[in-house]
């Protein structure tokens, strides 16, 4: 490697892009991070995989100039728009068919997220290289991105060839922002670079609340006198270098918005969260529920005082204590009550069943006869002899939980149809599924129901029972198509009877699982054929990312001064 120090002259930027064009995979530090940059070529592509040990992740793209983006994907007046505003996100776009880049950039996947340039930096860079690159936050994976010099050339000195370093410091870090586009609304997957500090309304008017925001994909959030400002994404939690920097961010965001120390902190429900734990070493926290948090952030954003939420996500930790994330929940600012969702299943394992999602097909489709027949068909790490484990570990109740998560069902169908048996990054199984059925038809099925005391569940053991009878007689991409709309019909079925029930006029959407559009245009077109208004995040991540904004509102909404 070696260490150029940038001059005034355009030459240091002339020799990182020769470096580029030789296969290179430079470290460019910008303004708020630090980016890998390399050509957008299978070599180049699989060489960075493997120095960042980052197997299946998908990879962004930031290409010339808009003319290019549309030689390899396919670009709405919309999606051409919100990619050239002034803001600069990373939009995932509809991959064209042949597709013109590596293959590897995001396998399995129907999309590829793609951004312009917008620094001199960029500018200057696409002078000399004039076709689309890799360009990727520069930090190992799980970890924050690397903004000091020295640590940028100690942390990735065995990834990045060369460097283009610059002498001014980063006092805030900022991701890229990442949005996709459903129709004309903007669905954010990041809100970060260009959209934050920015502050989002709250319904209620309070003195000051600070939001902790839960485990994976971490945001902080401060609300006072009717106004909430979420910082930048920070990551998750569980690493002891993001906590340092969410800890740091919250003391930057109480600084900014020149508040001291806050009147109201809200946590998660879950006691062990790493944002729980600090919670209570701060103070004496409301704590909120995580999918009421998600469907309080629509809430908030809309002005909704009632509304019945679908809340649909891989985990969150549930008012009994098990792992919730299909739910439907008539919830108001200041709170809520479950009245139904995804029946509860067994999650063998715990987050190992997470990992691998073959599990989850044993642990949703348990005690039934001809499991075993079932999981021969599929993929074990340990083959034959982990079937033998898995069942018998059923059997007698040993670390089995539950849950009623949408995103595990989802992963479960993955591994059904062999699409992914292990997952690498967040979400893999299910996004991998969704690109499998965006070229499919979802065919008509009977979606089975259950009534317990706790409302009206969809029935997952026999819904997963009716996908798997669809397998010998539909190809897989009908069948991954036919699942999630099952599941969205199911769901959204619900939610219509509990609010003719409940007497509420809006339907609101929210949670990881969200992002599918699929789902999603299911959802909306039964709500739209019903008299109930359909109300989903749109200036707010639907995934964890606006879980601290929804903790502010329903902070605000307990300890506000009503209207």
């Amino acid at each position: 490697s070696h260490y150029r120090v940038p001059g005034c002259s355009e030459e240091p930027i002339k020799s990182v892009a020769e470096d580029i064009l030789d296969g290179d995979i430079v470290a460019v530090k910008g303004a708020g991070g630090t980016h890998l940059v390399c050509l957008a070529r299978e070599k180049e592509v699989r060489v960075l995989r493997d120095r960042l040990d980052r197997e299946s992740q998908p990879f962004a793209v930031m290409a010339p100039d808009i003319e290019s983006v549309g030689r390899f994907a396919r670009l709405s007046d919309v999606e051409r728009e919100v990619l050239s505003s002034n803001r600069r996100p990373i939009v995932l776009l509809e991959k064209k068919r042949p597709f013109k880049l590596a293959g590897n950039l995001s396998p399995q996947l129907h999309t590829i997220g793609v951004m312009l340039p917008y620094s001199g930096t960029h500018q200057l860079l696409f002078n000399w290289v004039d076709r689309p690159v890799v360009m990727t936050s520069g930090n190992m994976p799980g970890r924050p991105m690397h903004i000091k010099n020295d640590e940028i050339l100690s942390m990735l000195g065995d990834v990045a060839d060369s460097f283009l370093l610059h002498d001014r410091e980063i006092v805030n870090r900022c991701d890229d922002s990442v949005l996709r586009m459903h129709g004309d609304k903007k669905r954010f997957i990041r809100r970060s670079r260009g959209f934050v500090p920015e502050s989002i309304e709250l319904p209620v008017s309070s003195s000051s609340v600070l939001g902790l925001g839960p485990m994976l994909d971490n945001t902080v959030a401060v609300g006072f006198e009717g106004d909430c400002v979420v910082s930048q994404y920070i990551g998750d939690l569980d690493n002891p270098d993001v906590f340092s920097y969410y800890r740091d961010s919250i003391e930057r965001l109480l600084d900014i918005t020149g508040l001291g120390f806050p009147e109201t902190i809200v946590r998660d429900l879950h006691p062990q969260y790493k944002s729980s734990v600090y919670a209570e070493e701060i103070g004496d926290p409301v704590k909120v529920q995580h999918h009421h948090a998600h469907i309080a952030s629509v809430m908030g954003e809309h002005s909704l005082r009632r509304v019945i939420g679908i809340a649909v996500d891989g985990a969150g930790y549930g008012e009994d204590g098990s792992v919730w994330g299909g739910e439907v929940l008539y919830s108001e600012l200041d709170g809520y009550e479950k009245v139904g969702g995804l029946s509860s299943s067994l999650m063998p394992g715990g987050d190992l069943a997470a990992v691998y999602p073959s599990r989850m097909v044993a642990g949703i489709l348990y005690p039934d006869d001809g499991l075993r027949g079932v999981l021969e068909g599929l993929w074990f790490k340990g083959g034959e002899k982990e079937i033998d484990i898995l069942l018998r570990q059923l059997e007698q109740d040993v670390n089995v939980f539950r849950t009623s998560s949408a995103g595990r069902f989802l992963d479960a169908v993955s591994a059904l149809l062999g699409v992914c048996y292990k997952r690498g990054y967040e979400g893999e199984p299910a996004m991998k599924l969704e690109a499998l059925a965006s070229r499919g038809d979802a065919l008509d099925i009977d979606i089975p129901f259950k009534e317990s005391e706790g409302g009206l569940f969809v029935d997952s053991r026999r819904l997963l029972r009716r996908i798997i009878g669809l397998k010998d007689r539909a190809p897989n991409r009908d069948v991954a198509a036919t699942a999630q709309t099952a599941l969205a019909r199911g769901l959204t079925e619900i939610a219509l009877m509990k609010a003719r029930e409940y007497g509420v006029d809006a339907i609101a959407v929210s949670g990881g699982v969200s992002y599918n559009e699929m789902f999603m245009k299911e959802v909306g077109r039964l709500v739209d054929e019903s008299p109930f208004d359909f109300f989903v995040n749109e200036k707010l991540p639907p995934g964890d990312g606006g879980v601290s904004y929804g903790q502010v509102v329903v902070g605000s909404a307990l300890s506000g001064d009503g209207d």
